[in-house]
Protein backbone atom coordinates (compact mmCIF):
# COMPACT_ATOMS: atom_id res chain seq x y z
CA UNK A 1 0.00 0.00 0.00
CA UNK A 2 1.08 3.57 -0.75
CA UNK A 3 0.30 5.99 2.06
CA UNK A 4 0.50 9.77 1.93
CA UNK A 5 0.35 12.20 4.85
CA UNK A 6 -0.58 15.83 4.22
CA UNK A 7 0.76 17.41 7.41
CA UNK A 8 0.25 21.15 6.97
CA UNK A 9 1.36 23.70 7.84
CA UNK A 10 -1.71 25.27 9.33
CA UNK A 11 -2.95 28.32 7.39
CA UNK A 12 -1.55 27.14 4.05
CA UNK A 13 -4.75 26.35 2.20
CA UNK A 14 -5.37 23.13 4.13
CA UNK A 15 -9.14 23.60 4.33
CA UNK A 16 -9.31 24.25 0.58
CA UNK A 17 -7.32 21.10 -0.14
CA UNK A 18 -9.42 19.04 2.27
CA UNK A 19 -12.74 20.22 0.85
CA UNK A 20 -12.11 21.03 -2.79
CA UNK A 21 -9.11 18.99 -3.96
CA UNK A 22 -8.47 15.71 -2.16
CA UNK A 23 -12.09 14.44 -2.30
CA UNK A 24 -12.02 14.88 -6.09
CA UNK A 25 -9.48 12.12 -6.63
CA UNK A 26 -12.01 9.57 -7.83
CA UNK A 27 -9.76 6.66 -8.76
CA UNK A 28 -11.07 3.30 -7.62
CA UNK A 29 -7.93 2.33 -5.69
CA UNK A 30 -7.66 5.64 -3.79
CA UNK A 31 -9.00 6.43 -0.31
CA UNK A 32 -8.93 9.91 1.22
CA UNK A 33 -9.26 10.47 4.98
CA UNK A 34 -9.65 13.79 6.76
CA UNK A 35 -7.80 13.33 10.05
CA UNK A 36 -10.24 15.65 11.84
CA UNK A 37 -12.87 12.93 11.48
CA UNK A 38 -10.76 10.41 13.41
CA UNK A 39 -9.01 12.35 16.21
CA UNK A 40 -8.86 9.25 18.44
CA UNK A 41 -6.43 7.76 15.90
CA UNK A 42 -4.35 10.68 14.68
CA UNK A 43 -4.01 12.51 17.99
CA UNK A 44 -1.85 9.61 19.10
CA UNK A 45 0.81 11.00 16.78
CA UNK A 46 0.44 14.43 18.35
CA UNK A 47 0.07 13.79 22.05
CA UNK A 48 1.01 10.26 23.08
CA UNK A 49 4.48 9.87 24.54
CA UNK A 50 6.70 7.71 22.37
CA UNK A 51 7.25 5.17 25.15
CA UNK A 52 3.50 4.43 25.18
CA UNK A 53 2.95 4.72 21.44
CA UNK A 54 2.02 1.35 19.92
CA UNK A 55 2.99 1.56 16.26
CA UNK A 56 1.45 -1.77 15.27
CA UNK A 57 -1.88 -0.94 16.89
CA UNK A 58 -1.99 2.52 15.30
CA UNK A 59 -1.00 1.11 11.91
CA UNK A 60 -3.80 -1.46 12.11
CA UNK A 61 -6.33 1.26 12.98
CA UNK A 62 -5.26 3.38 10.01
CA UNK A 63 -5.23 0.46 7.58
CA UNK A 64 -8.74 -0.36 8.76
CA UNK A 65 -9.82 3.08 7.50
CA UNK A 66 -8.34 2.38 4.07
CA UNK A 67 -11.18 -0.03 3.20
CA UNK A 68 -8.83 -2.25 1.23
CA UNK A 69 -7.71 0.48 -1.20
CA UNK A 70 -4.18 0.49 -2.62
CA UNK A 71 -3.54 4.18 -1.94
CA UNK A 72 -4.39 6.10 1.20
CA UNK A 73 -4.14 9.87 1.69
CA UNK A 74 -4.48 11.32 5.18
CA UNK A 75 -4.79 15.08 5.65
CA UNK A 76 -4.31 16.52 9.14
CA UNK A 77 -2.41 19.81 9.43
CA UNK A 78 -1.69 19.43 13.15
CA UNK A 79 0.74 16.64 12.31
CA UNK A 80 3.31 19.39 11.69
CA UNK A 81 3.04 20.52 15.31
CA UNK A 82 0.68 23.03 16.86
CA UNK A 83 1.50 26.69 17.57
CA UNK A 84 0.08 26.54 21.12
CA UNK A 85 2.80 24.10 22.16
CA UNK A 86 5.51 25.83 20.11
CA UNK A 87 5.63 22.88 17.67
CA UNK A 88 7.73 21.00 20.21
CA UNK A 89 6.49 17.62 18.95
CA UNK A 90 7.38 18.00 15.25
CA UNK A 91 10.21 15.48 15.14
CA UNK A 92 8.38 13.05 17.44
CA UNK A 93 5.36 13.05 15.13
CA UNK A 94 7.57 12.36 12.11
CA UNK A 95 9.28 9.53 14.00
CA UNK A 96 5.93 7.94 14.88
CA UNK A 97 4.71 8.15 11.29
CA UNK A 98 7.83 6.48 9.91
CA UNK A 99 7.65 3.85 12.65
CA UNK A 100 4.16 2.91 11.43
CA UNK A 101 4.82 3.39 7.73
CA UNK A 102 8.54 3.40 6.76
CA UNK A 103 7.69 4.21 3.12
CA UNK A 104 5.18 6.99 3.87
CA UNK A 105 5.16 10.03 1.60
CA UNK A 106 4.79 13.55 2.95
CA UNK A 107 2.96 16.61 1.61
CA UNK A 108 3.97 19.87 3.26
CA UNK A 109 3.37 23.54 2.46
CA UNK A 110 5.22 26.33 4.25
CA UNK A 111 4.32 30.02 4.36
CA UNK A 112 6.24 33.29 4.62
CA UNK A 113 6.55 33.94 8.31
CA UNK A 114 5.07 37.44 8.56
CA UNK A 115 1.86 36.41 6.80
CA UNK A 116 1.86 33.08 8.61
CA UNK A 117 2.08 34.92 11.95
CA UNK A 118 -0.92 37.15 11.17
CA UNK A 119 -3.10 34.28 9.98
CA UNK A 120 -2.15 32.08 12.94
CA UNK A 121 -2.83 34.90 15.38
CA UNK A 122 -6.30 35.58 13.96
CA UNK A 123 -7.09 31.88 14.31
CA UNK A 124 -6.17 32.01 18.01
CA UNK A 125 -8.51 34.97 18.53
CA UNK A 126 -11.27 32.90 17.00
CA UNK A 127 -10.36 30.20 19.52
CA UNK A 128 -10.57 32.49 22.55
CA UNK A 129 -7.35 34.53 22.65
CA UNK A 130 -7.67 38.11 23.95
CA UNK A 131 -3.98 39.10 23.52
CA UNK A 132 -2.96 41.66 20.95
CA UNK A 133 -0.74 40.35 18.17
CA UNK A 134 2.30 42.03 19.75
CA UNK A 135 1.53 40.49 23.16
CA UNK A 136 0.90 37.05 21.69
CA UNK A 137 4.30 36.91 19.97
CA UNK A 138 6.23 38.97 22.54
CA UNK A 139 8.45 36.20 23.91
CA UNK A 140 9.76 35.17 20.47
CA UNK A 141 12.34 37.94 20.69
CA UNK A 142 13.59 37.04 24.19
CA UNK A 143 16.48 34.74 25.01
CA UNK A 144 14.21 32.74 27.32
CA UNK A 145 11.56 32.37 24.62
CA UNK A 146 10.98 28.71 25.59
CA UNK A 147 9.58 29.63 29.00
CA UNK A 148 6.08 30.54 27.86
CA UNK A 149 4.08 27.52 26.81
CA UNK A 150 0.80 29.03 25.69
CA UNK A 151 2.30 31.06 22.84
CA UNK A 152 4.64 29.97 20.06
CA UNK A 153 8.39 30.29 20.39
CA UNK A 154 10.62 31.29 17.50
CA UNK A 155 11.17 27.59 16.71
CA UNK A 156 7.68 27.49 15.27
CA UNK A 157 8.77 29.85 12.47
CA UNK A 158 12.14 28.32 11.67
CA UNK A 159 11.54 25.83 8.87
CA UNK A 160 15.00 24.79 7.70
CA UNK A 161 15.72 22.22 10.43
CA UNK A 162 12.18 20.83 10.24
CA UNK A 163 12.12 20.44 6.46
CA UNK A 164 15.61 18.90 6.61
CA UNK A 165 14.39 16.46 9.23
CA UNK A 166 11.40 15.47 7.08
CA UNK A 167 13.65 14.89 4.07
CA UNK A 168 16.16 12.93 6.15
CA UNK A 169 13.39 10.80 7.70
CA UNK A 170 11.28 10.07 4.64
CA UNK A 171 13.66 10.71 1.74
CA UNK A 172 13.66 13.60 -0.72
CA UNK A 173 11.73 11.72 -3.41
CA UNK A 174 9.00 10.95 -0.86
CA UNK A 175 8.47 14.58 0.13
CA UNK A 176 6.29 17.08 -1.75
CA UNK A 177 7.32 20.46 -0.29
CA UNK A 178 6.16 23.79 -1.70
CA UNK A 179 5.79 27.38 -0.51
CA UNK A 180 2.16 28.38 -0.04
CA UNK A 181 2.80 31.48 -2.15
CA UNK A 182 3.43 29.33 -5.23
CA UNK A 183 0.03 27.75 -4.60
CA UNK A 184 -1.57 31.21 -4.49
CA UNK A 185 0.23 32.28 -7.65
CA UNK A 186 -0.76 29.25 -9.74
CA UNK A 187 -2.88 26.75 -7.85
CA UNK A 188 -3.72 24.81 -11.01
CA UNK A 189 -0.07 23.93 -11.71
CA UNK A 190 0.75 23.15 -8.07
CA UNK A 191 -2.30 20.93 -7.59
CA UNK A 192 -1.60 19.07 -10.82
CA UNK A 193 1.96 18.51 -9.55
CA UNK A 194 0.43 17.24 -6.34
CA UNK A 195 -1.85 14.85 -8.25
CA UNK A 196 1.21 13.53 -10.11
CA UNK A 197 2.96 13.01 -6.75
CA UNK A 198 -0.10 11.01 -5.64
CA UNK A 199 0.16 8.93 -8.81
CA UNK A 200 -3.23 10.17 -9.95
CA UNK A 201 -4.33 10.98 -13.51
CA UNK A 202 -6.78 13.62 -12.27
CA UNK A 203 -6.53 17.16 -13.64
CA UNK A 204 -7.52 20.07 -11.46
CA UNK A 205 -9.99 22.58 -12.85
CA UNK A 206 -9.53 25.96 -11.16
CA UNK A 207 -12.47 27.22 -9.10
CA UNK A 208 -12.94 30.73 -7.72
CA UNK A 209 -13.57 29.69 -4.14
CA UNK A 210 -11.73 30.66 -0.97
CA UNK A 211 -12.02 28.94 2.39
CA UNK A 212 -11.61 30.63 5.79
CA UNK A 213 -11.57 34.22 4.50
CA UNK A 214 -9.35 36.36 6.74
CA UNK A 215 -11.41 38.65 8.97
CA UNK A 216 -10.84 42.39 9.38
CA UNK A 217 -9.51 44.61 12.12
CA UNK A 218 -12.85 45.62 13.67
CA UNK A 219 -14.11 42.04 13.64
CA UNK A 220 -10.93 40.97 15.42
CA UNK A 221 -11.15 43.78 17.98
CA UNK A 222 -14.76 42.92 18.83
CA UNK A 223 -13.88 39.26 19.20
CA UNK A 224 -10.95 40.05 21.49
CA UNK A 225 -13.29 42.22 23.59
CA UNK A 226 -15.74 39.35 23.91
CA UNK A 227 -12.95 36.89 24.72
CA UNK A 228 -11.57 39.06 27.52
CA UNK A 229 -14.62 40.64 29.15
CA UNK A 230 -17.52 38.37 28.33
CA UNK A 231 -15.99 34.97 29.12
CA UNK A 232 -16.09 33.48 25.64
CA UNK A 233 -16.72 29.75 25.88
CA UNK A 234 -13.74 27.41 25.73
CA UNK A 235 -13.96 25.00 22.82
CA UNK A 236 -12.41 21.54 22.74
CA UNK A 237 -9.64 22.93 20.52
CA UNK A 238 -8.80 25.94 22.68
CA UNK A 239 -6.48 26.18 25.67
CA UNK A 240 -7.19 29.83 26.35
CA UNK A 241 -8.80 30.59 29.67
CA UNK A 242 -12.12 32.40 29.69
CA UNK A 243 -12.04 36.10 30.45
CA UNK A 244 -13.25 37.94 33.52
CA UNK A 245 -16.96 38.83 33.14
CA UNK A 246 -17.68 42.49 33.81
CA UNK A 247 -21.16 41.70 35.14
CA UNK A 248 -22.30 39.63 38.07
CA UNK A 249 -24.31 36.71 36.70
CA UNK A 250 -26.84 36.60 39.53
CA UNK A 251 -27.64 40.29 39.82
CA UNK A 252 -27.22 41.56 36.29
CA UNK A 253 -27.63 38.53 34.10
CA UNK A 254 -30.06 40.28 31.74
CA UNK A 255 -27.73 43.24 31.18
CA UNK A 256 -24.79 40.91 30.69
CA UNK A 257 -26.64 38.86 28.09
CA UNK A 258 -27.83 41.96 26.26
CA UNK A 259 -24.24 43.21 25.89
CA UNK A 260 -22.92 39.78 24.94
CA UNK A 261 -25.69 39.24 22.37
CA UNK A 262 -25.02 42.66 20.90
CA UNK A 263 -21.31 41.98 20.51
CA UNK A 264 -22.01 38.53 19.07
CA UNK A 265 -24.45 40.07 16.57
CA UNK A 266 -21.80 42.54 15.38
CA UNK A 267 -19.17 39.81 15.16
CA UNK A 268 -21.36 37.58 13.02
CA UNK A 269 -22.20 40.35 10.58
CA UNK A 270 -19.93 40.83 7.62
CA UNK A 271 -19.95 44.61 7.73
CA UNK A 272 -16.35 44.93 8.80
CA UNK A 273 -14.71 42.04 7.01
CA UNK A 274 -13.48 44.23 4.16
CA UNK A 275 -11.26 46.27 6.53
CA UNK A 276 -8.07 44.25 6.21
CA UNK A 277 -6.26 43.38 9.41
CA UNK A 278 -2.76 44.85 9.49
CA UNK A 279 0.03 44.57 12.02
CA UNK A 280 0.95 48.16 12.89
CA UNK A 281 3.32 47.15 15.68
CA UNK A 282 6.03 45.84 13.34
CA UNK A 283 5.99 42.47 15.10
CA UNK A 284 5.44 40.32 12.03
CA UNK A 285 8.08 42.24 10.07
CA UNK A 286 10.51 41.52 12.91
CA UNK A 287 9.56 37.83 12.85
CA UNK A 288 10.33 37.65 9.12
CA UNK A 289 13.65 39.40 9.70
CA UNK A 290 14.46 36.92 12.46
CA UNK A 291 13.84 34.04 10.03
CA UNK A 292 15.58 35.48 6.95
CA UNK A 293 18.87 33.60 7.35
CA UNK A 294 17.05 30.36 8.12
CA UNK A 295 14.95 30.85 4.96
CA UNK A 296 18.10 31.47 2.94
CA UNK A 297 19.60 28.19 4.15
CA UNK A 298 16.37 26.34 3.37
CA UNK A 299 16.27 27.75 -0.15
CA UNK A 300 19.92 26.86 -0.78
CA UNK A 301 19.28 23.26 0.29
CA UNK A 302 16.03 22.53 -1.52
CA UNK A 303 15.70 25.20 -4.25
CA UNK A 304 12.16 26.29 -3.35
CA UNK A 305 12.53 29.76 -4.95
CA UNK A 306 11.69 31.42 -1.64
CA UNK A 307 13.48 34.63 -2.57
CA UNK A 308 10.93 35.49 -5.25
CA UNK A 309 8.22 35.43 -2.57
CA UNK A 310 10.09 37.73 -0.18
CA UNK A 311 11.23 35.15 2.39
CA UNK A 312 14.64 36.86 2.55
Amino acid sequence: MEIFFHIGLQKTGTTFLQREVFPKVRESDFQYIDGHDYPFVFNKFRFQDVIYFDAEETKAEILGLAQGKRKLLISFEDLSGHPYNAAQSRSAIADKIVKCFPDAKIIFFLRRQDQFAVSSYLQTVKGGNSFSLKEYYSTIFLENHHDRFICPTRDYFLFEKYVSYLVCTFGLKNCFIRPYESFLKDNESIINELFAFLGSNEKFEPIAKQQNVQKGVIYTSLLRFENYFLARRITSNSIFFSGIPIYNFRKKKKSYLNIKNGITFLIKKGWFWDIKFKDKSGTTKAILSLCAEDNRKLDAKFELDLNQYGYY
